[in-house]
């Protein structure tokens, strides 16, 4: 099912989204992106495909129907992922370098056969194709020369993509579209500033605005609601602040309630996921305002709740908001118990006081997923040794452990910085090549591989109960 936006009796312009993730029909993922920019669009006919979850069998020829039964004057391709970015897929991994260190699912094989798809689709008939989402990000430049495109989107995408449109159908200087990347070729490109979101932002996605193509998910998945934007972390190896900005701008509180109210409507959603980079930061401010409103509307009732969060700041008497709240289990990421690798990599924490937190969380009855990054820049023997005594100090408590083995590089993130500013001394702990914009993926691992520290792991904790290998 298509949207329409019409005006008078102006002839809607069509223009077909098509969602690239190869992961959905596993993951799920509503593409929330899209469907908000859908809501944002006006005097267009809008169809939103997810290729993959809706033509698992063969997501090229889905593609060449939707074109076929559409007939779209321009199409959008949103991209949530280029790869896992776990390196030990040893299941179901597709891409691994020649000494076995790591394996991982690389997704731009797949996606460049979907897009060479739409490109054969349209051939001869000028219609514009452009790229947008989080995958996207995190090498434009790659992606674009890698598709074989010319254009896409970085930031917030409704406000540029209003404005690729406009200029596609009506004519304009593209150098004033926020966050527009044109690749040039050569490896060379042009990027214009990107536009954030102001502090009071709204950012409500109508459950009509959800196509019916899209609702068999609804049963099946968490539904998303952002109550913020923007991460003040500097982490090493973090996109976030790249993506969203650094400056943390907060939603318009009455937005955020208007959207919970009418997802209650619908029987399907009964799991909410605050979609931000942490839920609590930079403070617990803003947080403590949405779960006591959560309890006075009932809404503890109604949803589970559920985020991500860092280690710090945590109280008691936010933990137990936190429980009234029905936010009960959530993702706790603390990286490292290791006070030099923590400071290194840019979290502002320490050992100590993410202890002192998770027995917080725990005392008030949450159930925490933590999760640690092993082999991060500076991880020694030692400190590897502090993570498994950490782990076996709370093999009896209601918790679960998972781990992530090495540092995906990107370029646009301190760590992908420092390895381009002096490859020549990190090279010990790269592992896989350098591409344009480290599009295929390559890790960083200290003091051995990804996949030596997975094994060590797997021997010494790979019997306890509740860790996740």
């Amino acid at each position: 099912m298509s949207r329409k936006h019409t005006a008078g009796q102006m002839k809607p312009r069509k223009i077909l989204f098509i969602y690239a993730n190869p992961l959905s029909p596993e993951k799920k993922h509503l593409p929330y992106g899209l469907i908000w920019m859908s809501q944002n669009l006006h005097d267009c006919d809008v169809r939103i495909v997810d290729a993959f979850m809706e033509y698992p069998a063969d997501p090229s020829a889905g593609v060449r129907k939707e074109i076929a039964d559409h007939s779209p004057d321009l199409i959008g391709i949103g991209l949530r992922n280029i790869d896992s970015q776990t390196s030990i897929e040893l299941k179901k991994g597709n891409f691994s370098p020649p000494d076995g260190s790591f394996k991982t699912i690389y997704l731009m094989p797949e996606i460049e056969k979907l897009v060479s798809c739409v490109k054969a689709s349209t051939d001869g008939r000028n219609i514009p194709v452009i790229v947008g989402g989080g995958g996207f990000q995190a090498a434009p430049a790659a992606v674009l020369k890698s598709l074989g495109l010319r254009y896409g989107i970085t930031g917030p995408g409704e406000g540029s993509f209003n404005s690729f449109v406009g200029h596609c159908f009506n004519g304009g200087p593209m150098q004033e579209i926020a966050g527009l990347v044109e690749y040039l070729g050569d490896d060379s490109f042009r990027e214009t500033p990107r536009r954030y979101y102001p502090d009071g932002f709204c950012h409500f996605v109508h459950l009509d605005t959800i196509p019916e193509n899209l609702k068999v998910n609804l049963e099946q998945t968490t539904v998303g609601v952002k109550t913020r934007y923007g991460c003040p972390g500097r982490c090493s190896y973090c996109l976030d602040p790249r993506i969203e900005g650094s400056t943390v701008r907060y939603r318009d509180m009455d937005d955020i309630f208007r959207q919970l109210i009418e997802y209650t409507k619908d029987v399907r959603i009964n799991k909410i996921h605050f979609t931000d980079p942490e839920f609590n930061m930079p403070d617990l401010e803003f947080s403590t305002v949405i779960l006591k409103e959560i309890v006075r509307r009932g809404f503890d009732y109604r949803f589970a709740f559920s985020s991500q969060f860092v280690a710090a700041p945590m109280t008691r008497q936010f933990a137990g908001l936190l429980y009234k709240a029905n936010l009960r289990d959530f993702g706790f990421t603390i990286d490292s118990v290791n006070d030099d690798v923590l400071r290194m990599n840019g979290r502002r924490c320490d050992a100590r006081t993410i202890r002192e937190n998770i027995d917080i969380c725990i005392d008030n009855g949450i159930f925490l997923m933590i999760n640690f990054i092993v082999g991060m820049y500076g991880e020694t023997r030692e400190s590897i040794e502090e993570v498994i005594d950490f782990c076996r100090s709370y093999e009896k408590a209601p918790l679960q452990f998972s781990f992530v083995f090495g540092l995906r590089i990107y370029e646009q993130t301190p760590l992908g910085r420092m390895i381009d500013g002096n490859l020549g001394a990190f090279s010990p702990h790269v592992y896989g090549k350098r591409t344009f914009q480290w599009l295929e993926p390559c890790y960083f691992s200290a003091p051995r591989s990804p996949y030596e520290n997975y094994l060590y792991f797997h021997e010494h904790l790979g019997s306890q109960k509740n860790v996740v290998m």
